[in-house]
């Protein structure tokens, strides 16, 4: 939406600023309070009306209002002693007296026109032409983009057809065929090993583009001209990009050209410009991804520019199919995916739009006009957005979950994976002698936890066909569902309250509390953003951590008077247990402790394993044994280490990562079905 706000133009899709010749980008909360008063002008508005609607009731502080206001008349340029737009009421609130209208569509096209017309001076024909490409872009690109997308808008394209192109056992991912059409390259993960193969579509023979056994390698992307391709190489120790000549259907051999941190598990993809490259990667193990460039003749690297890095962002991104422009993909402050336009010359960023759901893979269409991505749960759809994120078109439906979409070479259909996956409870004891397969169905049960006392098992299943809370009786063998959700949560953590009365769901960007008896749940009042490491502390609070300025901060929260209180800044995560010696802490350096007193651990092999993994603990402990779980390749061993005889060993293997401990019983993930194939669309017609 846009507002004339007197001489100001305020578009709160690209949280921007104009006037004149200029234009400023603005926080995000700057922006939601202007919003808001644009919606509510020449109204008494308490700072109660400003956390329940801005704020949407989280916890903040007086000074944390007064902050985004100071900012707001800031940029506002406007004098709280004589204001002219924000006025302060004492002890009661505040009120937006300058004038404001909503620009309608015709308005802004005709704003548009003025603009062109009083800058080029061009012909009548020529400023219509430009008008239109104002008209798709103008509240959401950079004047840098402007110079580059100059193309009509087309419409969506409808999907009626599609064509199965792998029909392999395992999971088909990342499909990328070759200009020429003819050949087809994917990553495959079956029986615990990934490998990036090559298909030819004209005799089906395939070939492994292997690494050795313990390699998973891909994804990996065709050079414009279908003569060479990249890809990622990977192991445990080793993280690696090639490249390869590709001649008459003949692989040259690989060609190192990028060594990156052990861990990163990247993408690689070729510019429009041959010699000129583009790869992610994290500095660390688990860590914030990164975007570069590389140029092949000099080996020259460089950061670009590119969203704030947070886990899980700047991971997914696709280069426009005729200019040197990427969309990337980032999560933003309240983790909902925003979409950028990164000018690759000229290394400039411009805010697109963001999605209010968890809508996966954006990519450009075919004409670089609309956005693609994946639609939120049960993703079984492809969805065609305008530029200013509006104007949603389902381009095609099917009947099992998508994934990975992109382009295909004949400019008017796409290929994506599509398939189904069954992944159970494992119920099973320490020493190998009982297994036991909880609540199962034909779809996924995961996250796993055993209430309090041990007698019953809380997880997610989707099996009334939205996400929901079911509980397990392990005396009864029952299951029933308890929690009433009526949307997707995108829930990633529980646990059970000590009295056994409350469940605790960490979702992407809130906290819930779920009464056990009556399913009914509760939003807790804690700021949106990334949240890790849920813990139960006592019968009256929970602990996790929120990031803040780069750092994790350990919180307290009182579900009893909803108060929000900081640990010690000095710690970064801690995991509760039911016996207080069990508990284990994280400093800002990294090092562990244990107990309420926090003794430092001091084994070296413990120092290694990471205590969060996908915003959950991966480290456990129970007296002198600790559990925890190792990626490989798809799988997830699961490790128990005796610290005083100093023995690890291997317990059982699952597939996913995550897993909870009581007594000596263990609850794990594992695969009883998956098979994702690559498909293409086709004889795709307008509407």
């Amino acid at each position: 939406m846009r507002w004339q706000i007197e001489q100001f133009t305020f578009c709160d899709q690209t949280l921007t600023l104009s006037w004149e010749e200029q234009k400023t980008s603005l926080e995000p909360m700057v922006s939601e309070v202007l919003r808001f008063f644009c919606q509510n002008p020449h109204t008494l508005i308490s700072r109660d009306d400003l956390i329940e609607h801005v704020w949407q009731g989280r916890i903040v502080t007086d000074n944390a209002v007064n902050r985004v206001i100071t900012k707001l008349r800031k940029v506002l340029n406007d004098d709280p002693r004589s204001p002219a737009f924000i006025v302060t009421y004492p002890k009661k609130g505040y009120q937006f007296i300058a004038s404001i209208s909503a620009i309608t569509s015709n308005e802004q096209s005709s704003s548009d026109a003025t603009k062109v017309s009083s800058k080029k001076k061009e012909t009548r024909i020529k400023l219509t032409y430009v008008m239109l490409i104002l008209m798709t872009a103008i509240c959401t690109l950079g004047a840098s983009y402007f110079l580059h997308l100059s193309m009509p808008t087309a419409d969506p394209l409808r999907l009626n057809k599609v064509n199965a192109l792998t029909r392999e056992p395992g999971l088909e991912l990342y499909p990328q065929l070759s200009p020429d059409e003819q050949y087809l390259l994917f990553t495959e993960a079956y029986d615990g090993s990934i490998v990036l193969k090559l298909k030819s579509l004209i005799t089906g023979e395939m070939v492994n583009l292997d690494h050795g056994p313990d390699t998973w390698e891909g994804p990996a992307d065709w050079r414009k001209d279908g003569k060479a391709l990249v890809y990622l190489a990977t192991t445990t120790n080793s993280c690696q990009y090639y490249l390869r000549t590709f001649d008459a259907g003949k692989l040259g051999p690989p060609q190192l050209i990028h060594n990156c941190p052990t861990g990163s598990y990247g993408k690689i993809i070729f510019t429009h410009d041959h010699d000129l490259l583009i790869y992610s990667e994290a500095a660390y193990r688990g860590g914030p991804v990164s975007l570069f460039s590389l140029r092949l003749s000099s080996g020259e690297k460089t950061r670009l520019a590119q969203p704030l890095p947070m886990p899980g962002s700047n991971s997914q991104f696709d280069l426009h199919p005729t200019q040197n422009l990427l969309l990337v993909s980032a999560p933003d402050a309240q983790l909902w995916p925003a979409l950028s336009v990164l000018d690759i010359t000229h290394n400039q960023l411009s805010h697109l739009f963001t999605l209010d759901q968890h809508a996966c893979c954006a990519i450009w269409n075919h004409a670089g006009d609309r956005v693609i991505t994946v639609s939120d749960y049960p993703a079984n759809q492809l969805v065609s957005y305008d530029l200013y994120g509006q104007s949603p078109a389902v381009i095609y439906t099917g009947t099992h979950a998508i994934s990975t979409p992109t382009r295909h070479p004949n400019g008017q259909d796409y290929l994506f994976s599509a398939g189904s996956r069954d992944q159970n409870i494992l119920y099973l004891s320490a020493d190998g002698s009982e297994q036991t397969a909880l609540g199962v169905t034909s779809v996924d049960e995961r996250l796993a936890r055993f209430s309090g006392d041990g007698q019953k098992v809380a997880y997610i299943s989707l099996a009334s066909g939205l996400e929901q809370i079911w509980i397990y009786d392990l005396m009864a063998k029952t299951a029933s569902m308890r929690s009433k959700f009526d949307k997707v949560g995108h829930i990633i953590d529980l646990k059970w309250s000590v009295d056994n009365r409350f469940i605790f769901a960490l979702a992407h960007n809130k906290l819930l509390q779920i009464d056990t008896q009556t399913g009914l749940s509760k939003t807790l009042k804690v700021p949106h953003g990334q949240i890790a490491g849920l813990s139960v502390k006592d019968n009256d609070s929970i602990a996790f951590s929120i990031k803040s300025a780069d750092k994790w901060q350990v919180h307290y929260y009182n579900i009893r008077t909803d108060e929000l209180q900081s640990a010690q800044h000095k710690w970064q995560f801690v995991s509760f247990a039911k016996t207080p010696e069990d508990t284990v802490w994280q400093d800002n350096n990294g090092d562990y402790f244990t107990g309420l007193t926090h003794l430092p651990v001091t084994s070296d092999i413990i120092k290694q394993v990471p205590l969060i993994v996908q915003y959950r603990f991966n480290l456990r402990k129970q007296a002198n044994t600790w559990l925890w779980q190792q990626a490989a390749a798809r799988r997830y061993p699961l490790y128990q280490y005796d610290e005083q005889q100093q023995t690890r060993r291997l317990i059982a293997t699952a597939d996913s990562s995550d897993f909870d401990w009581y007594n000596n019983k263990i609850l794990i993930n594992t695969l009883n079905y998956e098979n994702f194939d690559i498909y293409s669309s086709k004889n795709g017609e307008h509407r």
